[in-house]
């Protein structure tokens, strides 16, 4: 399985099936977003990636 690169926030944020992402504004935790389609300021918010461990 190829890593998920960290995502460019351009305004929308598309979310793989089982992989979270974690929105951080100014350096600070803001939401964990699920899998889905998801609309983020851009430049206020950094996304990471957390992956989910499935079975």
């Amino acid at each position: 399985m190829q890593p998920i690169p960290t995502p460019v926030n351009l305004g929308v944020l598309i979310v793989p099936e089982m992989t979270t992402f974690v929105v951080e504004r100014f350096g600070r935790y803001s939401a964990t977003l699920g899998s889905g389609l998801h609309f983020l300021i851009p430049l206020t918010a950094i996304t990471k990636v957390e992956p989910t461990s499935g079975s």
